[in-house]
């Protein structure tokens, strides 16, 4: 058996909301988009949601306090894929936000 010592008190952290700034940057690969996101507090799960049939560079991110992130999403359908269209679906959920951000 083991015996696991905590020299203070566990405690559920509290977050601030975040105030999250999400831009569409330009794309130069077809089928392809490029986002910045970023926070103005700690943001320690943050994921990004869309309609649009594809995949993120990345998902479930650490985002830190003014350190924008740029991500790229890769359309399965590089054919019919619209980065606007990427965009006007977009929703990005933290732990901090009881709502999504969403354009």
């Amino acid at each position: 058996s083991s015996t696991v010592f905590y020299p203070s008190r566990l405690v559920t952290p509290v977050l601030k909301a975040a105030n999250l700034k999400v831009k569409l940057l330009s794309s130069e690969a077809p089928g392809s988009a490029s986002i910045s996101i970023s926070s103005d507090v700690v943001a320690p799960l943050t994921w990004l949601v869309t309609d649009e049939l594809g995949k993120f560079s990345d998902n479930g991110l650490l985002l830190l306090p003014n350190q924008p992130r740029v991500l790229t999403f890769e359309a399965w359908n590089h054919t019919t894929f619209s980065p606007s269209s990427l965009y006007d679906s977009l929703e990005v959920y933290t732990v901090n936000n009881q709502q999504p951000w969403h354009k």
